[in-house]
C-alpha cells in the first residue's frame, strides 16, 4: 500500500471508527475537488462478526466546509439496518418532508447546522435518490451505496452520481454560508448530548444506562479542583471501570474453571490421556490468570492517578487506528503531548467509542486538553475532556 492508500485508509479508519483497508483505489483532481473511489472493507468485531465491503466514493473540496453528519438509507431494509434504527444516534426530524423521513437516517452533533444545511431543496432530492449513504466532516464527503462494490466499467457513472450530489451540497452549503451566526463544528458539550441521546425504543432504554455512567459538569470540575488525595465521584469510576469489571471476572473464572476442571482430567485420565490434562490445566488457568493481573494492573493504576494524580494541560497530536478490537470496539491511539514542572512530556492512550470522537474533536480544533498524570509513571494519564459528561444539574 503506497503513502497515498495508506493515509486514505487512516482516514476512513478514523471517520468509521474501525480498522478499514482499502484497494483497487483510483484518484483525480477535478478543477477544485480532490476525487478517490477505493473499495472498502472491515469487520464489525462484534457477537455478530459482521463483514461490511463497498465502495465509496471520497471527495475533497478546500472551499466545502460542512457540519458533521451522517445520512443513511433506510432502503437495504436488512437486518443491521434495522438494529441502527433502534440503537443508534437519535435521528432528525423534518415534519414538512415525510418521505425524506421515510427514506433516510439523518443525524450529527450539530442540530441547527445540519437542519439549516439540508436545505428543503435537498431533502426533496433525496427523497428520489433514496440509496444513498453520506458522511460529512469538514471539507471532506464519504458517499457509498450500502454493501454494493462497483467494478470498474461501472464506478464512471457511480462517481458522476456522487458529484451531482457534491453539487447540491455545495450549493447547500453556500447558502449556509450567509448564516454566519451557526456555528458548523461541534462542541465537546454537544458531542456528549449527541452520545447519550439514542433512537428507538432499545435505545431509549439504553439512554439511561448511559447518562448513569455519565459525570455530571459541576461533580467533575470540583472533582479536578480538590487537592490530593481526591475522592472520584462514583460516576467516574462508574465510566472508567466498566469494561474492565468484565474482564475481572472472566479472568477469575477461566482460572477457577481452568484448575477445578483439569484438577479433574488429571485424576481420572488414564496414562494415554494424560497429556491432553496437561494441556489444559497449564493453558486455561494461565490465560485466566493472565487477564485478571492484567485488570489488577488496570485497577490499581487508574485508581492511583484518580486518587493522586496531576493536572497538567496539553494537548492531542495525532489519532491513529490499531489492529485491535475490544468489547467489539476498535481500538485507537491517541498521541498528546503536555508540560507538567517545566518538562515537555510525550505519551498516547487507548481510546474506544464515543472517546475517539471527541479526541478527533480536540485536533481539528486545536483545543488545549486537561490530563489526569498517574504520579507513579508520567506515561500513563486519564484524558479528562474525553470523558462522558452530561450538562444536568
Amino acid at each position: 500500500m503506497d503513502t497515498t492508500d495508506r493515509t486514505l485508509s487512516e482516514e476512513l479508519s478514523l471517520l468509521f471508527r474501525e480498522d478499514v483497508t482499502i484497494s483497487d483505489v483510483t484518484s483525480q483532481q477535478r478543477g477544485d475537488t480532490q476525487i478517490a473511489v477505493a473499495n472498502m472493507s472491515y469487520w464489525k468485531l462484534d457477537e455478530n462478526q459482521r463483514h461490511y465491503k463497498q465502495t465509496v466514493l471520497v471527495l475533497r473540496d478546500s472551499h466545502l466546509k460542512v457540519p458533521d453528519f451522517i445520512l443513511q438509507s433506510r432502503s437495504s431494509g436488512n437486518f443491521f439496518n434495522v438494529l441502527t434504527q433502534l440503537l443508534g444516534p437519535r435521528p432528525l426530524e423534518f415534519r414538512d418532508s415525510p418521505k425524506f423521513q421515510t427514506n433516510y437516517l439523518l443525524s450529527g452533533p450539530t442540530e441547527i447546522a445540519i437542519r439549516a444545511f439540508f436545505t428543503k431543496h435537498v431533502r426533496d432530492f433525496f427523497e428520489e435518490a433514496t440509496e444513498w449513504t453520506i458522511r460529512g466532516t469538514e471539507s471532506c464527503l464519504i458517499l457509498c451505496h450500502q454493501n454494493k462494490i462497483y467494478k470498474e466499467r461501472e464506478r464512471e457513472n457511480f462517481t458522476a452520481q456522487g458529484l451531482q450530489v457534491l453539487t447540491l451540497l455545495q450549493e447547500a452549503e453556500e447558502r449556509l454560508d450567509r448564516q454566519p451566526e451557526i456555528r458548523r463544528q461541534a462542541t465537546l458539550e454537544e458531542l456528549n448530548r449527541s452520545t447519550n441521546q439514542l433512537g428507538g425504543i432499545a435505545g431509549m432504554m439504553l439512554e439511561e444506562q448511559l447518562k448513569r455512567l455519565a459525570i455530571k459538569r459541576a461533580d467533575l470540575e470540583a472533582y479536578l479542583h480538590s487537592t490530593p488525595p481526591r475522592q472520584p465521584p462514583p460516576a467516574l469510576t462508574r465510566q472508567l471501570y466498566s469494561d474492565q469489571f468484565k474482564f475481572l471476572f472472566v479472568g477469575l473464572g477461566f482460572l477457577i474453571f481452568g484448575i477445578v476442571v483439569g484438577t479433574v482430567l488429571l485424576l481420572t485420565m488414564k496414562d494415554n490421556s494424560k497429556l491432553v490434562a496437561v494441556t489444559f490445566t497449564a493453558t486455561v488457568p494461565t490465560i485466566g490468570l493472565s487477564l485478571l493481573l492484567a485488570s489488577l494492573r488496570f485497577h490499581l493504576r487508574t485508581s492511583r492517578t484518580l486518587c493522586a494524580g496531576r493536572v497538567a494541560t496539553g494537548s492531542i497530536r495525532d489519532i491513529k487506528s490499531t489492529t485491535s478490537s475490544v468489547n467489539g470496539q476498535h481500538k485507537f491511539h491517541i498521541f498528546v503531548q503536555y508540560e507538567l514542572d517545566g518538562t515537555t512530556h510525550d505519551t498516547k492512550f487507548n481510546a474506544y467509542g464515543f472517546e475517539v470522537d471527541f479526541a478527533k474533536n480536540l485536533l481539528s480544533r486545536g483545543e488545549p486538553t486537561r490530563f489526569l498524570i498517574d504520579p507513579k509513571d508520567a506515561n500513563h494519564v486519564i484524558c479528562v475532556d474525553t470523558l462522558r459528561v452530561t450538562e444536568d444539574p
